[in-house]
Formats: structure tokens, sequence, C-alpha cells
């Protein structure tokens, strides 16, 4: 049964990254507008994906002819992390049906996976917290969603009339985006060092094989010490 006290704690915990994904939103409508997709192309991918980060890597190679394979590559590599994202809630959505996962997963945005992880967090050791519900997620989807394909309409449709984004700072609401959300974890065990890690193999292979790649192997070398390093048991567990 849906509990509407958990769907309106999503919807409420949403709306401030809402805003900033609003803005980002607005900023691939106007990239879209200018790379030449129509109103209706650039409205069909932004709803049929939702998936921010993606939709701005397909549009730097967007060209006619269409590079097809190289997109596909490029947004699967983009997209990797979701594997993972999966791979952590699937143990976490213990309360939703087959179906509700199905559905919940289209939603599966990076700050939908950063606040669902939160919500279980606080709802451990907490018997009267229902914790990770489908209410919640919904919810989550319900603000994030609308305000998403909504701005990014709205940037194909006005996105035209500003010609110097970057004189506005609008090109930098990506990296701010994700650094809001990396930030939301910084209290886990070896946070710091994992980032580092992380950040220093992606500078890296920026530098030397160039986008997108510096993402997926930053993202695999973070993986790769934050298992070697492991996390320290609780005394309780000892």
């Amino acid at each position: 049964m849906p509990n509407t006290a958990e769907f309106w704690r999503g919807f409420r915990d949403s709306l401030p990254i809402g805003l900033a994904a609003g803005t980002f939103g607005l900023v691939y409508g106007a990239v879209a507008s200018e790379k030449g997709l129509s109103f209706l192309e650039g409205t069909l991918l932004t709803a049929g994906v939702f998936a921010g980060a993606s939709q701005f890597m397909a549009l730097q190679f967007w060209s006619d002819p269409l590079p097809f394979a190289t997109i596909v590559l490029i947004v699967l590599a983009v997209n990797f992390r979701h594997v993972l994202y999966g791979a952590s809630l699937s143990r976490k959505l213990t309360q939703f049906t087959p179906f509700q996962k199905f559905a919940a997963f289209f939603f599966m945005a990076d700050p939908v996976f950063a606040l669902s992880e939160k919500r279980h967090e606080d709802g451990q050791g907490n018997a009267a917290d229902p914790g990770l519900t489908p209410s919640y997620w919904f919810g989550l989807a319900v603000a994030l969603y609308p305000v998403w394909v909504g701005a990014s309409m709205v940037g194909l449709a006005f996105g035209n009339f500003i010609e110097n984004p970057e004189a506005f700072g609008l090109d930098f609401v990506l990296p701010i985006y994700f650094m809001v959300l990396l930030l939301g974890f910084r209290k886990r065990a070896n946070w710091l060092v994992v980032v580092l890690v992380a950040a220093g193999a992606g500078f890296a292979a920026l530098q030397t094989l160039g986008s997108p790649w510096h993402i997926t192997i930053g993202s695999l070398a973070g993986i790769l010490m934050g298992a070697f390093l492991g996390v320290a048991p609780d005394a309780d567990d000892a």
C-alpha cells in the first residue's frame, strides 16, 4: 500500500536537487537546439533517456551523418556507473515488488541513487523507520522527472537566445552537480582515499586517452581501491 508520508518525504528531499537539475536541463535543451535537434526530437530524447550526463555526451558527437555506433559506445561508457548503482541498491529494495523494481529503475538517476542510499542508511537500527520504500522512491521521481523534462523543453524552445552560456557559468553546472552528490558520501570509510585515486586515474586517462574513457577508468580505479581497502568491521560485529 502507498505510504503518503514517505512519498512526500521523497518529494521534499529531491526539491533542492531538482532546482539544480532544472538548470542542467535548460543547458541541455539549449545545446540540443544548437546541435540542430528539433523541439520534438530533443524532447523525446530527454523524456526517453532521463540521463543528463549521457545526453550531453551524445550531443557532443551529434553530427550528420550520425555516428550511431560511437554514440552508443560513449553512452555505455558513461552509464556504466548505473550497473554499480543497481548492484548496490539491489539488496535494499526488499519492499519492492518485481514490477515496482522494473518501473523504478527507469527513474534511477544520480540524485535518486544518492538519496535512496541515504534513506536506507537513515532507516537502519530503527524498527519504527520504514527505510527505503517504493513510496519514497517514486516521490523522488515525481519531483525530479517533470522538472528535468520541462526545463529541457524550455531550453529547446528558448536556448538560442543564450548566445554565450559560458559567460553565465552554465558550462560548469555538470561538474558542480556531481561534486554535490559526491560530497554527500564524505562520512563513509576511506572516502577521501577512494576519491583521490579515482580523480587521479580519471585525470591521467583524460590526458592520455581523452573523453569519455576517463569516466570509466576513473570509476574502475576507485572501485578497485575501495575493494582493496575494504571497510573496517564495527566493534559489535567483531
